[in-house]
């Protein structure tokens, strides 16, 4: 009887939903952005609707622009619907000129003009906290890697992402902060001076975290 009346439920149910999305594309606003429940979002997702997805919107500014915010290049575009957080700035021009500079000289040009991180870098940050992303690494005598992960994963399903098996036999996992990492010359220093710490399995990995699991 149960399985029988499902299916007029989740009609009625994409029915309501759908009209709220129609209303909200004739409103010029984006689905991702209507207050719907999260059950709602699931019964929409087998669409795949392009503005029910994250974005972000990319501005391609002149050089005589990048003094100004976020905010007036969005005002002066007329999309005030836009989010500031979702809005990157790039300046085509300059992102050319930097890759023609070395390291010391990129970081000085950029000081010159009181920006601290390139458009692609911004665009790359964003996008990872749009997503819900971070960062974990791993690092030893013959490589670093950094592994993308899931933001709120616990350390064995972490350890699942370099390998099943360090999932299915975590024991423990060494744990330092990236800056404690490089300000105290990697994991000897940081052993040494009892920076170093090992977690369990209800341990939150941190973005920037540098792992060691150990299992059985």
């Amino acid at each position: 009887m149960e399985k029988k009346k499902d299916p007029e439920l989740k009609n009625s149910d994409f029915k309501k939903i759908l009209e709220k999305i129609k209303i909200q594309l004739m409103n010029n606003k984006l689905i991702q952005d209507l207050d719907i429940t999260e059950e709602e979002r699931q019964l929409i997702k087998n669409f795949n609707f392009l503005t029910a997805k994250p974005c972000l919107y990319v501005f391609n500014i002149s050089e005589s622009d990048l003094t100004k915010t976020k905010k007036e290049i969005i005002e002066e575009s007329n999309l005030d619907y836009l989010n500031t957080e979702d809005v990157i700035l790039v300046c085509a021009k300059m992102e050319e000129e930097l890759n023609e500079l070395n390291g010391i000289e990129a970081k000085n040009y950029l000081a010159d003009l009181k920006i601290t991180q390139t458009g692609l870098e911004q665009m790359i940050v964003a996008g990872y906290k749009r997503l819900n992303l971070i960062s974990m690494l791993t690092t030893g005598k013959k490589d670093t890697r950094s592994w993308t992960i899931k933001k709120g994963l616990k350390a064995p399903q972490a350890a699942g992402k370099i390998h099943t098996d360090f999932e299915q036999g975590f024991a423990r996992v060494e744990v330092v902060e990236y800056q404690n990492f490089i300000d105290n010359n990697g994991w000897i220093g940081c052993k040494e001076k009892g920076i170093a710490r090992m977690e369990g399995k209800e341990y939150v990995i941190q973005d920037g975290d540098i792992v060691i699991f150990h299992f059985n």
